[in-house]
């Protein structure tokens, strides 16, 4: 009996360590290699550094992207804003940057896959950025971006506008910027644009530049940490000044619309986190109704029964409602049909009390004037 016992949890061992391992080896499968990422982050690895934090930031809500193209196109003036949609605030920002919507929205695939490795690794996605611009400044690159301000921190390469309000975006020819390429089998990502929306200066190219309202942009990266914060402006600040907090960006499953995760545990870190933050504003709702209705006591129903003594005038299709309160209890009784209307006093009982009340004072004057006629013929 031993033996067979040893055995089977022997079986149950070797299934565990199986399934973990292939478990394991599925996962490294779905994570992206360097050349990958430096394939697919070519294209906008010189971008100013708040301008991308949006485009990773969107890229991981990729239906919204699709549908706020979408009506750029057919909207007369597509940079007012658009508060009555529910987009994320970083598919908004883009919204002044239609030739980059155009990109994002068409080239979907490409898209959704940028999305996926920032979700799925947002450190490594940094990481692959500044590897792509030190290489840009090891190919001399960099030196001719004069729309940009280009400095370094602690080895990190940050890109920002010059103007806080004046946006350049580089157009840059992928195959020549970063000098030589190191991974022959993963070619950067090259988009092609026509010469007429930009103009040249060696190997780099400007679109026309974009006027934004101060507030705008409002993420950048957090460098030394590798992740993005991102600053909660305050609609109503007409001073131009920034006085919130920066916070770690987090991802907000609400507005991926059911887009499917890459892998298991992307999925499940996100989902488990939307549960939490739908449970806590559950919290807070109850919260701010029990402040608000906090004198109002709820009514408790209860069936009459049928033999019951105390309610004769109930019967089967009639409840009793029992209102506690802190003085004394009240039993009004209502019918099925008019259940809205159990506020309403039930007057029956009274008027049956006034007239029994009335015929006891009747039947007393009675007896008092029977006694009196006696009384007069003695």
């Amino acid at each position: 009996m031993k033996n067979i016992i040893n055995k089977f949890t022997f079986i149950i061992l070797i299934s565990f360590f199986s399934i973990s391992i292939y478990a394991q080896q599925e996962n490294e499968k779905l994570q992206f290699s360097k050349a990958q990422l430096a394939q697919m982050l070519a294209p906008i690895a010189l971008y100013p550094d708040s301008l991308l934090t949006h485009i990773l930031i969107a890229s991981t809500y990729p239906l919204e992207i699709v549908q706020a193209h979408r009506w750029q196109i057919q909207s007369e003036t597509p940079r007012t804003p658009v508060e009555s949609k529910d987009w994320d605030p970083s598919v908004m920002a883009l919204l002044p940057f239609p030739k980059i919507m155009e990109k994002l929205s068409t080239d979907l695939q490409w898209t959704q896959t940028l999305g996926d490795a920032f979700l799925q690794d947002e450190g490594k996605v940094l990481t692959s950025i500044q590897s792509l611009r030190h290489k840009a400044k090891l190919a001399g690159s960099l030196s001719e971006m004069e729309n940009l301000k280009i400095s370094e921190e602690s080895d990190n390469i940050v890109i920002k506008t010059i103007e806080r309000e004046v946006v350049y975006v580089p157009y840059y020819d992928t195959r020549i910027v970063y000098g030589n390429w190191h991974w022959s089998h993963y070619p950067p990502v090259y988009w092609r644009h026509h010469s007429g929306n930009h103009y040249h200066h060696n190997v780099i190219s400007w679109y026309p530049r974009v006027h934004i309202s101060f507030n705008t942009f409002f993420s950048t990266f957090h460098w030394h940490n590798r992740h993005v914060i991102i600053r909660q402006n305050n609609p109503n600040n007409h001073h131009n000044v920034i006085i919130s907090k920066p916070r770690r960006w987090y991802h907000n499953p609400k507005h991926r619309h059911n887009v499917a995760y890459r892998s298991v545990n992307v999925k499940q870190k996100y989902i488990s986190n939307r549960n939490n933050i739908s449970h806590t504003q559950h919290i807070s709702v109850n919260k701010n109704h029990n402040s608000v209705h906090r004198n109002i006591t709820q009514p408790k129903v209860y069936q009459v029964r049928n033999n019951s003594n105390k309610y004769k005038n109930t019967s089967q299709n009639k409840k009793a409602i029992i209102v506690k309160t802190s003085r004394s209890q009240k039993v009004k009784v209502i019918n099925k049909q008019h259940k809205n209307q159990y506020n309403k006093p039930n007057t029956s009982y009274k008027h049956k009390t006034q007239s029994v009340r009335s015929n006891n004072r009747n039947a007393g004057t009675n007896t008092q004037k029977g006694r009196h006629a006696k009384i007069s013929r003695h």
